[in-house]
């Protein structure tokens, strides 16, 4: 029998084959975040996204990446909220499968991008 390593053993469990993550679960099923807990953590960041954008002086597309999406419950209520003239453009980066029913608006990706600039 050979030995494995914690964090190899970790990387398997959570993102292998048949891992927590990849398997299609949703850890909202597991585990409540303060996305989950209530909508006030993204109205928050709907509000700081609006800010950041005003500071940036509006630029033409705001790229906004949600890496660890979930299941997008995130960005879909930033994306609903944040408005922005249509120049928001949210990016999911999560390993699971992209939902079922989650906006089309919502880019999903299972890897970061090398730049989102260029996408």
């Amino acid at each position: 029998m050979s030995q494995v390593g914690w964090r190899t053993a970790m990387e398997h469990a959570l993102y292998g084959a048949e891992g927590f993550y990849t398997r299609g679960e949703r850890p909202a099923a597991h585990f409540r975040t303060s996305v989950h807990a209530s909508r006030r953590f993204a109205h928050a960041m709907a509000r700081l996204v609006t800010e950041v954008d005003d500071a940036l002086g509006g630029p033409a597309r705001f790229d906004l990446v949600d890496v660890g999406a979930g299941s997008g419950e995130l960005l879909a209520e930033i994306h609903a909220t944040a408005g922005l003239d249509g120049r928001l453009r949210p990016i999911a980066v999560e390993v699971a499968p992209r939902p079922a029913g989650l906006s089309p608006a919502i880019e999903w990706r299972d890897r970061l991008l090398e730049t989102v600039a260029e996408h």
